[in-house]
């Protein structure tokens, strides 16, 4: 069941992180038929934890920040934050490869 949230999110990621009246359409008619997918803001919910939790969110940071500071979606200081949740989530996963 792992994987299938990798394979959810390889899919889902163009209407995440994108935007557009394509994408407010598509979560239109998702809603519209009621299947069971919601809009996530991933990078709020990351900063409210204060961590990386896997692999998927460290991946989603590291392609998305700089284009979000770019558009004014993130400030400095919540990229210097998220920084120091990379660097934490990386030295974790270094100590579990010993």
């Amino acid at each position: 069941m792992h994987s299938f949230k990798y394979i959810e999110d390889d899919l889902f990621i163009y209407f995440q992180e994108g935007s557009g009246a394509a994408v407010d359409e598509f979560w239109r008619q998702i809603r519209l038929q009621g299947l069971p997918y919601k809009r996530q803001n991933r990078m709020v919910k990351i900063l409210k934890k204060q961590k990386i939790g896997n692999q998927v969110e460290y991946d989603f940071v590291t392609d998305t920040m700089v284009g979000y500071l770019q558009d004014g979606l993130l400030t400095e200081a919540e990229v210097s934050l998220l920084n120091t949740y990379l660097n934490a989530f990386e030295n974790k996963a270094d100590k579990t490869k010993v």
